[in-house]
C-alpha cells in the first residue's frame, strides 16, 4: 500500500538537471556571481528495527535527507547520536529512545 508521501517521495526522487549547484567544503566565500545556500536540518527517528515486511533505514548510517533544488537531486547523510528525551506534554513527538540525525550542508549556484 503507498501513500502520498510515497508518490512525493518518487517524483522528487527523479533528477532532472545536474548544473544547479555543487556542494562546497572550502571555507572561501562566494564570488561575485555566485549565491551560497547553507541547509541545516536536525530530525529524530526510532532506532533501527527489522519487521517481518521490510527493513527500515531508520537509525542507521543508511538514513538520508534528500534535498531536490529546481530537479537537481542532493542526498545528505547526517551525523547520528541516541538521544532519549522525557515528554513534557500530553504529545510529544520528540518524546522516547531514538535517533537524532544532523544534517548539513553548502551549496552554491554559479552565473546567477
Amino acid at each position: 500500500m503507498q501513500g502520498c508521501a510515497t508518490n512525493n517521495f518518487t517524483t522528487m526522487s527523479m533528477e532532472e538537471r545536474h548544473d544547479v549547484s555543487q556542494e562546497v567544503t572550502q571555507k572561501e566565500p562566494a564570488s561575485a556571481g555566485q549565491a551560497e545556500l547553507t541547509i541545516e536540518a536536525s530530525v529524530k527517528t526510532m532506532k533501527q528495527q527489522v519487521l517481518l515486511w521490510s527493513k527500515t533505514t531508520h537509525g542507521t548510517l543508511e538514513y538520508t535527507l534528500l534535498i531536490n533544488i529546481d530537479g537537481q537531486i542532493t542526498r545528505i547523510r547526517g551525523n547520528l547520536t541516541e538521544e532519549k528525551t522525557k515528554s513534557e506534554g500530553p504529545w510529544n513527538p520528540e518524546a522516547g529512545e531514538g535517533i537524532r540525525y544532523f544534517f548539513k550542508i553548502r551549496a552554491r549556484q554559479q552565473n546567477l
